[in-house]
């Protein structure tokens, strides 16, 4: 479970000021009419005139400029820090994240505990009273370091923010910063997961860490080892599973279910590959090395699935987690295999590391026939995708085109953005196969990512609305957004935000 987060208190007046660390004073920027020039006063107008003189004078003598992005801070008074936080009007989630990192990282480099956030001035507040949470709350996180832990001087956990708002936002302020605590957390277990060894989180110990959480969480837990997959027909998955001497991988199955009986179905759905070595087409050593972290996939559908839990989503979930590793033995699956899906298709075998899509096609099917108003799978599937649109996006899929926009949407409203891909027919051409229904792969050239995501969309049983993210964000060097570390833990806020858009589009339409 991720760390506990850190308080946010409210306040109408302080009593007094000298009594925090800091004072962060964000400043709305909107952009000048044409050939007119942003001045501090203009700024600083409404401020406390001590304040706004002080502020005003240390611009000049250090010639700040004024523009978006900008971060300024000095000692104002006594051992009060102040923070002057330019905003743009129109600055995305995605970089206020980035600027809300910034914020809370020089913060507690520099010992500051109690923070005041001065947001007086500021109606829409929610922007950022989210992105000063989540940053804070992240930056909490520790990861799963295996060697022997030095005292630290200060617990990172006594920081905390107090926000100085408009009595009438104060019940908005709870609201948003409870929702960000709980993505964050969510954000938080995605990173410990992703960064355990694999012989540390291999099948055995993620099934019984799943099963754990499960029983805190208080919903149904059922697991589908490897001979309850055998007589469902799970030949693909068995596929991948069978070189591992271990025999212990399955799909873990998480249920939630809110109090009302009658409610949208949500069907969530992650690759859990605890190790790739790349099966018998072994992977080379600069590519297998991190292989740990192509769980990834399932720790987004386990935080997401925390995150409904949290915050008391009005839907029922299932959560299927497609649990292995991709070993490489005497009984390991190879190129030029036909195995038999549970759905029923047959599937030659071209490339055994692209052992993602055979676990998910029997997951997919198992899932799907439960039926579903929405299901997503999360999966880190393919390195096309990553050089397709980089590591600061992932690609989403759906086939529901008319689902694309409000996948941008909840990306840029989250901070955890996406693009979608096609998925038009012609895209299966090169799947199709003389000895089999379908082709796994193909074995050069192409485009992979979107191959990937049509021979998943073959087994999404029925008429079901699917989306399939392909997660090249899930790693990236220097952080991502309001993350500092190489492993973003990203999915959760975006998925989170897309699946609430869904159903809140979808009760209105009808």
């Amino acid at each position: 479970m991720a760390t506990t987060p850190s308080k946010v208190l409210l306040a109408s007046k302080p009593a007094d000021m000298n009594a925090f660390d800091a004072l962060i004073l964000p400043l709305r920027i909107e952009r000048p009419s044409s050939g007119s020039k942003l001045r501090w006063e203009d700024l600083l107008v409404d401020l406390d005139v001590e304040l706004a003189q002080t502020i005003q004078q240390k611009a000049k003598k250090a010639d700040w400029t004024i523009k978006p992005d900008k971060i300024y801070s000095f000692d104002f008074k006594l051992d009060l820090r102040l923070v002057i936080w330019l905003v743009g009007a129109d600055v995305s989630r995605f970089k206020l994240l980035e600027q809300a990192r910034l914020n809370v990282a020089k913060l507690q480099d520099q010992g500051i505990e109690s923070v005041l956030v001065d947001l007086r001035r500021w109606s829409a507040i929610a922007g950022l009273v989210d992105v000063l949470v989540s940053a804070l709350a992240v930056k909490q996180f520790e990861s799963p370091k295996q060697k022997k832990k030095k005292k630290s001087a200060k617990s990172r956990s006594d920081q905390h923010f107090v926000f100085w708002v408009k009595d009438d936002l104060k019940s908005e302020v709870n609201r948003v910063s409870k929702l960000a605590f709980d993505q964050a957390e969510g954000t938080n277990l995605v990173r410990s997961l992703v960064m355990r060894p694999g012989n540390d989180l291999h099948p055995k110990a993620y099934h019984k860490y799943v099963r754990d959480l499960a029983h805190d969480w208080g919903i149904e837990f059922e697991w589908m080892g490897i001979s309850k997959l055998k007589s469902l027909n799970a030949g693909a998955f068995l596929a991948v599973s069978q070189g591992s001497g271990h025999q212990d991988g399955g799909i873990a199955h998480l249920v939630y279910q809110p109090k009302k009986s009658v409610v949208p179905h949500l069907v969530l759905v992650g690759k859990g590959v605890t190790f790739d070595t790349g099966g018998t087409n072994l992977k080379p050593a600069g590519s297998m090395f991190g292989m740990h972290g192509d769980m990834g996939g399932s720790a987004v559908a386990l935080a997401v699935l925390q995150t409904a839990i949290l915050q008391n989503w009005p839907y029922k979930v299932s959560c299927y987690l497609a649990i292995s590793d991709n070993a490489i033995g005497p009984s390991a699956y190879r190129p030029n295999d036909v195995v038999e899906s549970s759905s029923g298709k047959t599937i030659e075998i071209v490339h055994t590391d692209a052992e993602g899509r055979m676990l998910l096609a029997d997951t997919l099917y198992i899932a799907s026939k439960q039926g579903a108003d929405l299901l997503m799978d999360f999966a880190t599937l393919t390195g096309a995708c990553v050089g397709a649109i980089g590591t600061s996006y992932s690609g989403v899929f759906t086939n529901r085109p008319e689902l694309n926009q409000l996948l941008i949407e909840a990306g840029q409203k989250s901070g955890e953005r996406v693009w979608p891909f096609p998925l038009d027919d012609d895209f299966g051409d090169c799947l199709k196969s003389d000895i089999a229904d379908i082709k796994q792969c193909r074995l050069k050239g192409g485009v992979d990512h979107i191959e990937a995501a049509y021979f998943l969309k073959e087994f999404v049983k029925g008429k079901v609305p699917w989306v399939h993210v392909d997660l090249a964000a899930l790693e990236n060097s220097g952080g991502l957004a309001h993350v500092d570390t190489d492993v973003s833990g990203f999915g959760v806020r975006f998925a989170s935000q897309f699946i609430t858009s869904y159903f809140k589009a979808s009760i209105e339409g009808n």
